[in-house]
């Protein structure tokens, strides 16, 4: 949470050292790695799926580092089962709607962010996806408002105010 990614690598680090088996260690080192840019961050999901193939985070983290890859029916997939498995986390339905949205269908990405609010109405990346659809399907005032009331819910959130001005 604080983005001190090589502190927390550390720490995981240790953590697999302790029991390389782990699939917990391998999921968090994905996440570090693919949000610090950093290499290892597929292996490191791949490593999780073959230990606990029935984890959705393992799937989630998939999912994150086969799209950043370009590699978006992988992403799919693994986003689909991670969903499959855990059908009350918002933010995997914001990541299927990133792929919907890395794949230009409007309509998919809207319909999954929107699932995602039915779960958490305040996640901001199925706000900001959902604000995203909406301008690309030239529905402004619809994405404006969204994008209003996530700014006055999440004041700081970057993205938002970058998306915001594009609507704009």
């Amino acid at each position: 949470e604080q983005k001190r990614y090589d502190l927390a690598l550390k720490e995981i680090t240790a953590r697999i050292g302790d029991d390389p088996e782990d699939p917990e260690g391998y999921i968090l080192t994905a996440l570090c790695r693919h949000l610090s840019n950093q290499p290892g961050a597929w292996d490191a999901a791949q490593r999780a799926i073959e230990l606990a193939p029935n984890e959705c985070r393992a799937h989630f983290v998939v999912s994150i580092t086969e799209a950043k890859r370009g590699n978006l029916d992988a992403a799919e997939a693994a986003i689909r089962r991670a969903i499959e498995l855990n059908t009350w986390n918002a933010g995997y339905f914001g990541q299927l709607s990133a792929i919907d949205i890395a794949r230009y269908r409007w309509n998919e990405a809207l319909q999954s962010a929107n699932e995602g609010r039915a779960i958490d109405p305040d996640d901001e990346v199925c706000l900001n996806h959902r604000a995203i659809a909406l301008t690309k399907l030239g529905r402004h005032a619809e994405a404006a408002s969204t994008l209003e009331g996530t700014l006055e819910k999440h004041p700081e959130d970057a993205h938002t105010h970058a998306n915001r001005g594009w609507t704009l």
